[in-house]
């Protein structure tokens, strides 16, 4: 089974009369192993969790079972981390408005 690995964070300004988006792509790979996808979380994750501190609307996941095309399938994730749901961090982990706490793959 093949996984991809996406991470973007938009650093915009957002206002009640305009909004200027900036998103920046940090990391976007084609079909890879479990393991790779698991080490590019542990790479950025720390980052992703300082930018949702810093209110610049961070999103990641690790998508599963892609296929090996040229272009991945999107469909189903094993982790999506995303600041539209509200998601917050606190010393044990994610969690959403709910207070659901995310389980992460490590």
């Amino acid at each position: 089974m093949k996984y991809a690995f996406q991470y973007a964070y938009d650093a915009g300004i957002y206002t009640s009369s305009f909004s200027i988006s900036n998103t920046k792509m940090v990391e976007d790979t084609l079909a890879i192993s479990l393991e790779e996808a698991l080490k590019l979380y542990s790479k950025h994750r720390d980052d992703f969790i300082q930018r949702l501190k810093n209110g610049e609307r961070p999103t990641l996941a690790i998508w599963k079972d892609v296929g090996d095309a040229e272009f991945p399938v999107y469909s189903e994730t094993i982790l999506d981390l995303d600041w539209r749901v509200d998601l917050k961090f606190s010393n044990d982990g994610f969690y959403q408005t709910t207070q659901t706490k995310i389980i992460e793959p490590i």
